[in-house]
């Protein structure tokens, strides 16, 4: 009767085994009530983790709304949303959410209350630099719950900052308002204000940057467990051009030049007409532009002679450098020449062809050396940023 008991209990347990198994492959492959965990790897270049989150947070709304619509059965999705740095990944955070939740249609701005955050882990994607193995010490680093910035105005390396623009620091946190010294540098120098406005560090240049400038600054907020920036922020951004050639350059060539130096004129062979003829003859930031040679300037002594304009003092006419362009004296007293034509179409006078006062030659050098022969102002780009 006993042997009869045992060998019962065993296939009792057996079968129950067997329907336990079976049970669990039909809810695997059912889904029914499961949590589905799936992966989403997402590139990082060099943003803070809160920039980056901030980055992600659309992409991993959009992931979770395709896995609830693919999988009806599934009560709950769990997303690993992983960084990548060349072939290094680590989660950076992992969002929970159940169905219940995401029917009742929450905003991507809920993200936070159904995630986990892993702020530390992006240190482990930044690169290192190799360290000999008798420098290697095991300590256990600090705490990093210093603040962080966000974003800024200007932002790094942007270029054509206008120089009235304030200089506008944002981080992830608020400041506190009786902050009332810090340590701020700015290279070249320019004395500043700063005031605070929640979150946001502003700095008031008191006078006007300097154009087509390259500035430094450099901002360490005071020491204390909430605010430790572990090592000073750094910003690099140039100030726009104080020159371009569509606004200042061009209305002057066409005034002075453009009337021979066009496709018409005597001196079609070296044209003035576009910015992209005027730049066969500028080395952007150099003195040893052709434009600036005395040679150009020298024509226009020749064309006021022949005009019979009074040279200005000290002024000596050379022969145009052209010698196979048609003579300067052919086409002053002809009523049909292009040239004349150009000028009346301009609207400028015949003594001004030819002419650059002394000003206008430092507004090309300027233009030329200075602010490197910009074109136009991008304004596209700095609306965008």
């Amino acid at each position: 009767m006993l042997r009869f008991n045992s060998d019962y209990r065993f296939w009792v347990r057996l079968g129950s085994l067997f329907v336990s198994l079976a049970l669990a492959l039909v809810l695997a492959r059912t889904g029914v009530g499961w949590t589905q965990t799936h992966t989403l790897s997402l590139p990082v270049q060099g943003q803070s983790y809160p920039q980056w989150v901030e980055q992600a947070r659309p992409l991993v709304w959009q992931v979770l709304g395709q896995q609830f619509q693919a999988q009806p059965q599934v009560e709950k999705v769990t997303l690993e949303v992983l960084g990548q740095a060349g072939e290094q990944q680590v989660p950076l955070f992992t969002v929970r959410m159940p169905r219940s939740i995401w029917q009742q249609n929450p905003s991507p701005s809920q993200l936070e209350e159904y995630s986990i955050f892993y702020p530390n882990a992006l240190a482990l994607l930044q690169p290192r630099a190799p360290v000999q193995q008798a420098q290697l010490e095991f300590t256990v680093p600090p705490p990093t719950n210093g603040i962080t910035l966000i974003s800024s105005t200007p932002s790094f390396g942007q270029t054509e900052v206008p120089i009235d623009q304030p200089i506008h620091l944002r981080f992830d946190r608020q400041l506190p308002a009786g902050i009332t010294s810090l340590a701020f540098g700015i290279q070249p120098p320019v004395e500043v204000a700063f005031e605070i406005q929640g979150n946001d560090l502003i700095f008031q240049p008191l006078q006007l940057l300097s154009y087509s400038t390259n500035y430094t600054v450099t901002v360490l907020l005071p020491v204390s467990q909430e605010l430790d920036l572990q090592k000073p922020l750094e910003l690099r951004f140039r100030t726009q051009p104080q020159y371009t050639y569509e606004r200042d350059i061009k209305p002057l060539l066409e005034a002075s030049c453009v009337g021979c130096h066009q496709q018409a004129g005597r001196m079609r062979r070296s044209p003035l007409d576009s910015y992209a003829a005027v730049m066969r003859y500028v080395i952007p930031g150099s003195e040893a532009s052709e434009l600036l040679k005395p040679r150009w300037l020298a024509r226009h002594a020749v064309i006021q002679r022949a005009a019979g304009i009074p040279l200005d003092e000290g002024t000596e006419p050379r022969p145009t450098a052209d010698p196979q362009a048609e003579p300067v004296s052919s086409f002053m007293g002809r009523k049909g020449s292009p040239e004349l034509a150009y000028i009346r179409r301009n609207g400028t006078s015949l003594e001004r062809l030819g002419h650059l006062s002394p000003q206008e030659i430092q507004i090309l050098r300027t233009w030329i050396i200075q602010d490197q022969a910009p074109e136009t102002l991008d304004r596209s780009a700095r609306s965008a940023k």
